[in-house]
């Protein structure tokens, strides 16, 4: 799973983005046809930290405290599923070359060796990350190696232009414990992370899991110990229009209540899915096509999960023809694809681009009570001729429940189309306030 940038060139931003190969959440696959998930097979996982990581280098900003860092990148996921890593330091600088089986020992480093340095050659030099995994024909994992990318740079202050060190160790985590990228936002796994400096931010909201991350995960090897309000499963079967690959549809669910996102999804080439690891609670289904762009979203109804009790969903995704693209969304006049975070009691001023945005009557909106767009603000910007860009005041109600919110943009015949998980409630600070409530 590798790490890569990605450019956007605005007249007021040049972003170097990580970029990676987009999935839903759903879990890394042993074979093409989707039905073998890799995990572990115990709830154990011994983990080996390269002494590289405590060598004096210029790759790591030397104030980072490299110990603390690396516990709460495990402990994100530890807190929240069935799991638990057992780490060591070891004096191995080089990972498993590519092949059948590795060497048996799950390493982190970031030491310039010549094995190391090759997976970051040519079109990947930029990338931030790679992680290799050995597994078999049942998905047992045996081995799962992470690299950090010996040319680049990380500290854990915010530097701008680095890497965040946390954020970065999280999401290959999410990967070594057989995650694949998720199309949410605001997921630490998900395709793309800032560098530090975009949205003139730090990038620390990667560091903390989404819901998102939390039903991956525990789909994978269940809830903590003690979580009294989990798993459910929904599956069933998503119907969709001739000469459309069930493959491509992504399938979304929304607290009823709050607006918040949890989890997003694909299912398999004949549109069967099974998602486990949702918390009980009454969820809307969204779907919308990752191919088609000018297909839109629908809403596929109402589902109520249970704890330990599987809900079914069998429901045709028949979308409207629509002439324009949803894209991008940023703030403080830059424009992304990463996660916009937002503090509650707050009101923001954010962008959201386009393709033919411009041609039509439009609405951006939530669906939730906490999350309000306030349409007379709306204002149009020069950024060029690629893509229309607008900017609108985003109101965050004072009781909102921290989480990811997926923004709609309703065209003139009522046509959706989403940026799932866009904004994020977050406690991470975020200084570039409109106004206060």
């Amino acid at each position: 799973m590798i790490c890569k940038p990605k450019n956007y060139l605005y007249i007021f931003v040049s972003l170097i983005l990580l970029s990676i190969s987009a999935a839903a959440y759903t879990p890394q696959y042993a074979d093409e046809a989707r039905t073998v998930p890799l995990r572990w097979r115990g709830k154990t996982i011994s983990v080996a930290v390269s002494s590289s990581f405590f060598k004096q280098n210029t790759n790591i900003k030397s104030d980072a405290d490299l110990v603390e860092v690396i516990r709460k990148s495990f402990e994100a996921w530890e807190s929240v599923a069935d799991i638990n890593f057992e780490i060591k330091r070891s004096e191995r600088q080089a990972v498993s070359p590519a092949g059948k089986s590795g060497d048996g020992v799950s390493l982190i480093t970031i030491a310039p060796t010549p094995e190391n340095l090759l997976l970051f050659s040519g079109e990947n030099s930029e990338a931030a990350a790679f992680t290799r995994i050995f597994f078999n024909r049942r998905g047992n994992i045996a081995e799962a190696d992470i690299v950090l990318n010996p040319y680049a740079q990380f500290s854990t202050d915010g530097t701008i232009g680095t890497f965040d060190l946390q954020a970065t160790l999280t999401h290959e985590i999410g990967h070594l414990l057989g995650l694949d990228h998720s199309t949410v936002s605001a997921s630490t796994v998900f395709a793309h992370q800032g560098k530090n400096g975009t949205y003139s931010l730090p990038n620390f909201s990667y560091r903390t899991l989404s819901e998102d991350d939390i039903t991956g995960i525990r789909d994978l090897y269940g809830a903590e110990p003690g979580n009294e309000n989990c798993c459910g499963t929904l599956q069933g079967k998503i119907g969709v229009p001739k000469g459309v690959e069930a493959g491509e549809i992504e399938l979304w669910l929304e607290e009823v209540d709050t607006g918040r996102t949890i989890a997003a999804f694909s299912p398999g080439p004949q549109g069967k899915f099974k998602l486990g690891g949702l918390s009980e609670g009454i969820y809307r289904v969204f779907a919308q096509s990752r191919k088609n762009d000018l297909a839109s979203a629908g809403d596929l109804g109402l589902v109520e999960i249970s704890k330990d009790q599987a809900a079914v969903l069998n429901e045709n995704f028949v979308p409207q023809n629509k002439n324009f693209d949803f894209k991008f969304l940023g703030l403080n006049g830059q424009i992304s694809d990463t996660v916009v975070p937002v503090n509650k009691a707050n009101s923001y001023l954010i962008y959201f681009a386009g393709k033919n945005i411009e041609n039509e009557d439009f609405e951006v909106g939530f669906n939730s009570p906490y999350l309000s767009i306030v349409q007379s603000s709306l204002r149009r910007h020069n950024y060029g001729d690629e893509y229309a860009v607008f900017s609108v005041a985003l109101e965050v109600d004072p009781e909102a429940p921290n989480g990811d919110y997926s923004l709609y943009f309703r065209g003139k015949n009522g046509a959706d189309d989403f940026i799932i998980g866009g904004i994020s409630v977050d406690e991470m600070t975020n200084p570039w306030v409109h106004y206060s409530f």
